[in-house]
């Protein structure tokens, strides 16, 4: 008799990369196993900058300029922003916020 039913494969990926591998099905009175390729691609977030460069141009010593730049995530999954000091000489120069 011919019949059908319905299985439930969940993807979760734990990091932005490609995943691959094999699912078997044994079926009772089936000498061989059925093979089903799974692949699917972990993604993750999409940040971008509202600049790609911000040129500051020519600044006197000791004064101060404030800049704004957006920081936006343009993809499908939530993301948390963090910042990580600039420990190099010049990057002590620059203060975020």
């Amino acid at each position: 008799a011919k019949s059908k039913t319905t299985i439930t494969i969940t993807f979760t990926p734990k990091a932005a990369l490609n995943y691959q591998c094999i699912a078997f099905c044994s079926i009772v009175g089936q000498e061989d196993r059925m093979q089903l390729f799974l692949k699917g691609q972990g993604i993750g977030p999409k940040a971008a900058f509202s600049y790609d460069e911000l040129d500051v141009g020519d600044i006197f010593v000791e004064s101060v300029h404030q800049y704004e730049v957006d920081l936006i995530n343009q993809g499908d999954i939530a993301v948390n922003f963090q910042l990580v000091p600039n420990t190099s000489p010049f990057g002590t120069k620059f203060n975020f916020s």
